[in-house]
């Protein structure tokens, strides 16, 4: 609770003027992206190549969703990692209930954009040729 109404005091002077219904949306918007953590995770996915798998969870919830949900999740986005590609549909989607956590975890699963596929593999290439 203290550090949330630390959060929420520091930011308030850059937005007295904004007015207070603003004021209270963009508290909301602070406070939320202080408490939410995304995680990802980088895998094989069939035979479709590297897919990414992400998640945004609460912050005391992190540790658990760490641990039982999927080996190897690291904060941080798939975008970060080249993935911007949304893969559509069901398959796209997995939901995961993980011990301990009330609400059901929703990974999304991206995939990299034809070009990057193609940058990385001539990279990829290009250095096994030199070594």
């Amino acid at each position: 609770m203290y550090q949330v109404v630390t959060v929420c005091l520091l930011a308030l002077p850059s937005l007295v003027a904004a007015g207070e219904a603003t004021i209270t949306q963009k508290l909301t918007a602070t406070v939320a992206a202080w408490r939410d953590r995304t995680l990802y995770k980088i895998a094989h996915y069939r035979l479709d190549g590297l897919h990414c798998f992400q998640a945004t969870v609460s912050f005391g919830d992190v540790e658990y969703v760490k641990k039982y949900a999927m080996a190897g999740l690291r904060e941080g986005t798939c975008s970060d990692n080249g993935f911007s590609i949304d893969v559509p549909g069901e398959s796209g989607q997995k939901v995961i209930r993980v011990p301990f956590v009330s609400n059901p975890v929703t990974f999304k699963r991206m995939k990299r954009s034809t070009w990057e596929a193609a940058k990385i593999e001539a990279m990829s290439f290009i250095t096994a040729e030199s070594t």
